[in-house]
Parts: C-alpha cells; structure tokens; sequence
C-alpha cells in the first residue's frame, strides 16, 4: 500500500513542478513579447505622411474659409442694414442697425 501512495506522491510532485515551470515560462516569455512590440512600433509619421497630413489640413481650412466667406456674402446680400457678428465658437448672429 506504501508503494501506491509513493508512486502518487511522486505524480504529483512532477506535475506540480511541471505546472510551476510552464507558468513562470508563460510570464517571463509574455514579458518579453510585449517589451519586444513595444520596442519595435514606432509613433513617429514619415516625412511623406507629414506632408500628406499638412496638405489636407491646409485644404480643409481653405475650404471652411471658402464655405464661410460665402455665408456670409449672401447674408449680406439679404440683409442689407445688419450687423454680423461672428462669435468664437463660430456661429454667426444677425443683428440691425
């Protein structure tokens, strides 16, 4: 009956350590995996994209001036004797003279 329980015991004893080996195996390579992507993406734009970028910020904003240079030429147009202001947060309010 000793015999068994030695042969259980020792089961055990290698499963637990096999356990033990693969989870600190599991977490030491996990940690390099995430420093290793860490390391390797880079945040920076190429100097392409920078300029890609900038030219499409550029025409935006020409195309907001555009849009607004021409609400406010037709109200214009419509109210002749009127005081436009335009408040920062860029909505337009009519007022008389």
């Amino acid at each position: 009956m000793g015999f068994v329980l030695d042969i259980i015991s020792y089961v055990g004893l290698s499963i637990s350590i096999l356990v033990t080996i693969f989870i600190i195996y599991s977490a030491v390579w996990g940690e390099r995996r995430r420093r290793w992507a860490r390391r390797n993406r880079s945040n920076r734009i190429s100097p392409e994209m920078f300029n890609v970028l900038a030219t499409l910020i550029q025409e935006r904003n020409a195309e907001m001036v555009r849009r607004k240079e021409i609400e406010l030429t037709e109200i214009r147009n419509k109210y002749k004797h009127t005081v436009i202001v335009v408040n920062p947060d860029e909505k337009i309010q009519i007022g008389t003279i």
